[in-house]
């Protein structure tokens, strides 16, 4: 987990809106995400608690979880999800299950190109995006 803790902003975006599209995200709001630059922050408390923080120009959307421990997600677009998220190989899994009818199952896999790059494939269906992240300090 060490290794993804810290401060990430989009710096590029590839085939995001057809996975907004394929995750039932509304027309309006796929047009935003995919132009907007966000920014992730990743951190961890004394008690292996770990924090997802999502911000953009137009939202913030914080995570809090334990690895490998389902919990309850309501999306930015807002579906609820039953999520769970592991370390496993040096890649971060985020698995999202659909928890309503109106949603769709997903996967999100993150993992280091080099220490201060940080490349999301995203999944849903056979849509397959790719957002590359860059370490930065605020």
């Amino acid at each position: 987990m060490d290794q993804f803790l810290g401060h990430w902003k989009l710096v590029k975006s590839d085939n995001f809106e057809a996975y907004l599209k394929a995750v039932n995200v509304s027309l309006v709001l796929r047009k935003v995400a995919s132009r907007v630059t966000t920014y992730e922050e990743i951190t961890q408390d004394s008690d292996n608690t770990c924090h997802l923080k999502l911000t953009s120009t137009f939202t913030t959307n914080t995570l809090t979880f334990q690895l490998g421990v389902p919990f309850k997600e309501i999306t930015p677009s807002g579906h609820r999800m039953k999520t769970t998220i592991t370390i496993e190989d040096d890649k971060w899994i985020q698995i999202q299950m659909a928890d309503d009818p109106t949603a769709t199952d997903s996967k999100v896999t993150r993992r280091l190109r080099d220490p201060d790059c940080m490349i999301a494939t995203y999944e849903a269906g056979d849509v397959v995006a790719y957002r590359t992240m860059a370490r930065y300090k605020p």
